[in-house]
């Protein structure tokens, strides 16, 4: 038994994600998709990261799958695109069966959706992992937007995809710049607003990379806050050399300006 499921394109729709020159993507996408759960060899599923539509797998999440295997609980399929056997749905899944049983000939649920163009399989994998389970952090639907561009996906869809209004996507969009290269890269809170679709510097590009998920204010405020306390280690050189640094720094800037 099959079923269809219509992935139509919205009557209004706003300028295209897609980069000029790129063919906007206007086709109504369908799924049709096996209503009959198969057992399939861990081996034969194709975890394709360019379809992954976050930065990394999470590790606890991982755990967590592994503990409930070893209860004896059964984890739901994974889904996979019939033609290609690349995962949809269920990365941490595969992940936690490859870990719990050791052998990639261990037979697992899957179930099997058969997509009329790439697009269509992007944007099932982004409206699944954004309405169940582990939810997309602002940093992985940054990461979808520029997959979205690379594939032609419209605003309108890819907002759908992502359970938001078409509106929001600008606050997303605020999150990406441009690398020395000029190649599209996902700023760091700490960077934003300031570098919101401009080119960073070497230096600039290594700060983006060193930086956690926190805003610029974040780390002064810790700062401060560590320095006014007294709450430093004066005794621990590294500390001590950090704090000069920082010394110097402030100093060099306050001469710029």
């Amino acid at each position: 038994m099959k079923s269809t499921i219509a992935l139509a394109r919205p009557g209004t729709a706003r300028q295209c994600l897609a980069r000029r020159g790129k063919a906007r993507h206007s086709k109504p996408q369908s799924i049709t998709e096996e209503a009959k759960m198969l057992k399939m060899a861990l081996a034969k599923l194709v975890h394709d990261p360019s379809l992954y539509p976050r930065q990394t797998v999470d590790a606890v999440n991982i755990r967590r799958m592994v503990e409930a295997l070893q209860a004896g609980e059964q984890l739901p399929p994974i889904l996979l695109d019939k033609k290609t056997l690349r995962i949809v749905d269920g990365v941490h899944r595969w992940y936690a069966y490859k870990r719990y049983y050791g052998d990639d000939s261990v037979e697992v649920p899957v179930a099997m959706r058969t997509y009329n163009s790439e697009q269509a399989i992007y944007l099932d994998v982004v409206g699944l992992n954004s309405r169940h389970g582990l939810g997309l952090e602002p940093q992985d639907q940054v990461k979808v937007v520029l997959t979205a561009r690379e594939l032609g996906i419209e605003p309108a869809e890819i907002a759908r995809a992502l359970a938001m209004p078409v509106e929001r996507l600008e606050r997303v969009e605020s999150r990406i710049g441009l690398s020395p290269d000029g190649t599209p890269l996902i700023i760091k809170p700490g960077m934003v607003p300031k570098f919101t679709g401009r080119r960073l510097s070497k230096r600039q590009m290594a700060a983006n990379t060193a930086l956690a998920g926190n805003c610029a204010g974040y780390y002064l405020r810790m700062t401060i806050q560590l320095l006014e306390s007294d709450s430093l280690d004066w005794k621990d050189e590294r500390i001590v050399a950090l704090v000069e640094i920082l010394r110097e720094t402030l100093k060099k800037i306050a001469v710029a300006a």
